[in-house]
């Protein structure tokens, strides 16, 4: 991404009520605007994207205060709204026109295949029917075994803690069970504004759809299930909200969806990207993306 950052020089703010000085920077990242403020140091304190402002706080602290979920709601905040699907986890089949985002940027996967000359996406809830025991040795997918900036579990806590929630447990597929029933009885359902970190979440014991599939990630590379956090869309009451879940190869891909609760996605989930640095990529189309219900099936 091309980025442009303009120092337009030192200034005195309110931040959690002290008058500090900071410096002050205007940020354009590939049409993104954002106005950042620092310290003498380059550290940043605060800074207002997308409409919100956003202060630097210790998470520890942050976690404390308890918030009015009818006034901070993000997700509502970049919802789109479509036709009523009924029975939506039973589907087995789903197929979305969509508009307002390049079609070329949407990736084909295991589970959705794009259309690029309609502009039309066809989402397949996949139950897997092959299932390996682990570790899971394959070089196709080596990739995603390794830790990474974000994912860590060989020297922390994640894989200590991943190794006692399954025991003696090898089948893949009862592995993921195990991890998601623990994440979801555990874990606190929480609005988080962070960059989803695998070790963070399992500290601090709270996170949203990003980070719970940060953590679940990491529990399954450190038992030898290749996985990743997919990032995109997913139906819920009439509306498409902006969402992370975890795909997974246990002899073959599934999504699994641990903010929801569900070991096998349903069909309404529609990948935007599959790398969470490509997030950035979907910001700039948040408020534009339209979606109309094509077809479903049972």
């Amino acid at each position: 991404s091309t980025v442009s950052i303009l120092k337009k020089g030192r200034k005195h703010i309110q931040i959690n009520g002290k008058n500090i000085s900071v410096l002050e920077f205007a940020i354009d990242t590939e049409g993104i605007k954002a106005q950042v403020y620092t310290d003498l140091k380059g550290r940043i304190l605060e800074q207002s994207l997308l409409g919100f402002k956003f202060i630097k706080t210790d998470p520890a602290q942050l976690f404390k205060k308890k918030f009015n979920r009818d006034s901070f709601d993000l997700i509502r905040n970049f919802t789109i709204t479509v036709k009523n699907i009924p029975n939506k986890d039973k589907l087995k089949r789903l197929k979305v026109k969509i508009k307002g985002i390049d079609i070329n940027s949407i990736p084909n996967t295991f589970s959705q295949s794009v259309d690029k000359n309609d502009s039309t996406i066809e989402i397949f809830k996949r139950v897997p029917k092959n299932t390996l025991s682990t570790p899971i040795d394959t070089k196709e997918f080596a990739k995603y075994l390794k830790e990474e900036k974000s994912i860590t579990f060989n020297s922390n806590t994640v894989g200590e803690t991943a190794a006692k929630i399954i025991g003696k447990e090898r089948n893949a597929f009862r592995i993921i069970k195990l991890l998601t029933h623990w994440i979801d009885k555990n874990i606190e359902k929480a609005p988080t504004i962070s960059i989803p970190d695998s070790l963070s979440t399992l500290n601090l014991k709270q996170g949203d759809c990003g980070e719970l599939s940060a953590l679940l990630v990491g529990f399954l590379r450190s038992v030898g299930i290749p996985s990743y956090v997919s990032i995109g869309l997913v139906y819920e009451d009439s509306m498409f909200f902006y969402h992370a879940w975890v795909s997974a190869f246990i002899g073959e891909w599934i999504n699994v969806d641990p903010a929801l609760g569900q070991n096998i996605a349903d069909a309404t989930h529609i990948t935007l990207t599959k790398r969470l640095k490509n997030q950035i990529e979907i910001v700039k189309f948040i408020g534009s993306i339209k979606i109309d219900i094509v077809d479903y099936s049972y």
